[in-house]
C-alpha cells in the first residue's frame, strides 16, 4: 500500500495542474475579449491616437509641408510686384516728359510720335512686354489665368488624389509649379507668360489640398486642428516673406521667378526624400504590407509598444467593415462600390443639406477674404509695406484659431467668427453709406479722413475673420468627408471657392457707384453661411468617417 506521503505528491501535483489550467483559461478569455474589441472599435484613428499620436516621423512629414508651403506660395502673388503698371515716358518729348498726363502720353505713342522708355525695363514683366495704355489692363488676364488654372486644378486634385495617392498628387503639384515657374521665367511673349500662371496655378491648388488631407490622416485627432492651421500660417508667412524678397530682385524679374523656381525644385526633393504616403489611403487601397511596415516605424519612434497582432486586426477589421457597410446600404457591391468612390451619395436627402451649406460656406468665406483684401489694396503709398502689412495680418488669426480649436471646437468657432464678420461687415457698409452722404453734402476733409480710417480698420478686422474662417473650414472639411472622397469631396469644395474669389471683383466694382453695396452683401452671405452650420456636427477629437455610413452616424449624434 502506498504511504501517506507517496498519496500526496500526486495530489499536490493535481492541484497545481489545475490553478496553471484556470490561469491559462483567464489569459485565454482575456486575449479573446482583446480580439474581439479590436475586430469592432479598434480603427486607424484608435492607433494613432493611442500608439502614435505624434512621432518622429509624423514630425518631419508636418515640418516637410510646411517648409513646401514657404517654396510655393509666393507664387500666389508675384504679379503684384512684376505685372503693376510701370512708370515710362516718351523718348521725342524734350521737355517737361514727365509732366505729361498718362493719357497724352498715350495719345503721342498711338500717334507714333513717340518711343517708351522705361524707367528700368527688366524690373517688371509689364515693362519688358510693353503693357502700357491700351494693353495696361492685360495683366489681369493673366492674373485670371491663374485663377483659371485653381479652378482646374481643384477639379482634378481630389481624382488625382484619391487613384494615385497623396504623396503622388503632392509631387506632381510641385512639379507643375517648378514647371511654369521657369517656363514665366524664360518667355519672351506676355501670352507664353500668361499661360505659365494657368500652370503655376494648377500645381498650386492641388498642393495645397494633397497637404491638407496628407497631414489630416496621418496625425491623431488631437492634433489635425494644429497641423492643418500651421500650414495657413506658412502661406501667410510665404506671402509676408515674398515682399522683402521682390525688394531685393527688384531690378530684374526674371531673376525673381528663377529664385521661385530654384524654391520649386528644392520642394520636389523635400518630398520625394522626405515625404511619407498617407496610411488611411494605404489601407482604403488594400497595400496592407506597406500601411502595416510605415505605423510599425511610427509606433517605435513614439517609445511605444503595439500588442501582437494589432496591426493585422486592424487591416482585417478594416475589410470586414467596408464589406459590412456596403452590404447593409446598398445590398449589391458592385452599386457600393460605385457609391464609395463618388459623390453621389451626398446628394440623398440625409445628407444634402449638409453638403450644400458646407459648398456655400467654401463660396461665401472666400468671396469675402478676397473682396475684402481688394478692397484694402490702399494701405500706404509703397506697396512693398503694404503688402507686407495686408499678409501679416493673417497671421495673429491664425494664432488665435490654434489656440480656439484645441479648446472649444471647429464648428463653434466658425460660427462666431462668421457672426463677427456679418457684423464688421455690416458695420462697413453703414460706415460707407454714411462717408459717402457726407462727401456729397459737407467737403470737409477732416470727416472725410476719419470716415475713411475706421472703415479701413472695420474691414481690416474683417479680413482677420475671414482669415480665421478659412483656416478652420480647411482643418474641418477632411474631418467631415469619409476616407474614399475625402480628398474629390475637398476639391468640389475649394471649387465652390474658386468661384467666390473669380467674382468678388466685380462685387468690389459695385462700390464704385454705390459704396455700402459690396459690405451689404457680404453681410448677408455670413450670416446666410451661419444658418448653414448649425446643422454640421462637431468634429473636435472625433475619429475621422471612414464610410457614408460613418458620416451619417455621426450626423445622428451631432
Amino acid at each position: 500500500m502506498p504511504t501517506d506521503q507517496e498519496e500526496s505528491i500526486p495530489l499536490q501535483a493535481i492541484g497545481t495542474n489545475s490553478d496553471s489550467d484556470k490561469s491559462s483559461d483567464r489569459e485565454a478569455r482575456q486575449l479573446q475579449t482583446e480580439a474581439s474589441a479590436l475586430d469592432t472599435d479598434f480603427n486607424m484613428d484608435t492607433l494613432l491616437r493611442d500608439y502614435a499620436p505624434f512621432s518622429f516621423y509624423q514630425k518631419r512629414l508636418v515640418l516637410v509641408c510646411a517648409v513646401v508651403v514657404l517654396c510655393l506660395a509666393p507664387q500666389a502673388a508675384v504679379l503684384v510686384f512684376i505685372g503693376d503698371a510701370p512708370e515710362w515716358k516718351c523718348s521725342a518729348v524734350d521737355n517737361g516728359a514727365e509732366s505729361l498726363a498718362p493719357r497724352e502720353k498715350c495719345e503721342l505713342l498711338a500717334e507714333e510720335h513717340c518711343t517708351p522708355v522705361y524707367s528700368e525695363q527688366y524690373a517688371k514683366a509689364s515693362a519688358e512686354f510693353g503693357l502700357i495704355c491700351g494693353h495696361k489692363t492685360d495683366t489681369s488676364y493673366a492674373q485670371s489665368l491663374f485663377f483659371v488654372g485653381m479652378l482646374l486644378g481643384s477639379s482634378i486634385a481630389g481624382w488625382c488624389s484619391d487613384v494615385y495617392g497623396r504623396r503622388s498628387a503632392l509631387l506632381l503639384a510641385t512639379v507643375c509649379v517648378a514647371a511654369g515657374s521657369l517656363w514665366s521665367a524664360l518667355s519672351m511673349s506676355f501670352w507664353s507668360f500668361a499661360i505659365s500662371q494657368c500652370l503655376i496655378g494648377i500645381g498650386v491648388i492641388v498642393h495645397v489640398i494633397g497637404s491638407v488631407v496628407l497631414l489630416s490622416e496621418s496625425v491623431a485627432p488631437v492634433h489635425r486642428g494644429f497641423v492643418t492651421t500651421l500650414m495657413a500660417m506658412m502661406f501667410g508667412t510665404a506671402l509676408s516673406l515674398l515682399s522683402p524678397t521682390a525688394f531685393l530682385m527688384r531690378h530684374n524679374w526674371r531673376l525673381l521667378m528663377a529664385f521661385l523656381t530654384a524654391c520649386a525644385l528644392a520642394a520636389i526633393a523635400m518630398i520625394w526624400l522626405w515625404a511619407s504616403e498617407s496610411p488611411f489611403w494605404l489601407l482604403a487601397k488594400g497595400r496592407h504590407a506597406k500601411v502595416e511596415t510605415m505605423l510599425s516605424r511610427w509606433i517605435s519612434s513614439s517609445s511605444r509598444t503595439a500588442p501582437s497582432g494589432l496591426l493585422k486586426s486592424l487591416t482585417t477589421g478594416k475589410e470586414k467593415k467596408l464589406m459590412d457597410d456596403d452590404e447593409s446600404a446598398t445590398g449589391s457591391p458592385n452599386r457600393a462600390q460605385l457609391e464609395s468612390t463618388s459623390l453621389l451619395p451626398f446628394l440623398k436627402p440625409g445628407l444634402r443639406r449638409v453638403s450644400l451649406s458646407l459648398l456655400f460656406s467654401w463660396f461665401t468665406v472666400c468671396l469675402v477674404y478676397y473682396g475684402l483684401a481688394l478692397n484694402t489694396n490702399g494701405v500706404g503709398d509703397n506697396k512693398y509695406v503694404s503688402f507686407f502689412i495686408l499678409s501679416a495680418v493673417e497671421i495673429p488669426a491664425l494664432l488665435c484659431i490654434v489656440v480656439t480649436l484645441h479648446y472649444i471646437g471647429r464648428r463653434t468657432v466658425m460660427f462666431w467668427f462668421m457672426i463677427a464678420t456679418g457684423l464688421l461687415t455690416a458695420a462697413s457698409s453703414f460706415v460707407a453709406w454714411y462717408g459717402s452722404a457726407k462727401k456729397e453734402s459737407d467737403s470737409g476733409s477732416g470727416a472725410s479722413s476719419g470716415v475713411e480710417n475706421l472703415q479701413l480698420a472695420l474691414a481690416m478686422c474683417g479680413k482677420f475673420t475671414s482669415t480665421a474662417i478659412f483656416s478652420v473650414i480647411y482643418t474641418y472639411t477632411p474631418e467631415i468627408l469619409p476616407t474614399p472622397i475625402r480628398t474629390s469631396g475637398l476639391g468640389v469644395c475649394v471649387v465652390a471657392s474658386r468661384v467666390g474669389g473669380i467674382i468678388s471683383p466685380f462685387i468690389i466694382d459695385w462700390g464704385l457707384t454705390m459704396p455700402a453695396l459690396p459690405y451689404a452683401i457680404f453681410s448677408v452671405l455670413a450670416f446666410g453661411s451661419c444658418v448653414g452650420m448649425l446643422c454640421w456636427p462637431e468634429t473636435r477629437n472625433r475619429d475621422l468617417p471612414e464610410t457614408i455610413q460613418d458620416l451619417r452616424l455621426m450626423l445622428n449624434k451631432r
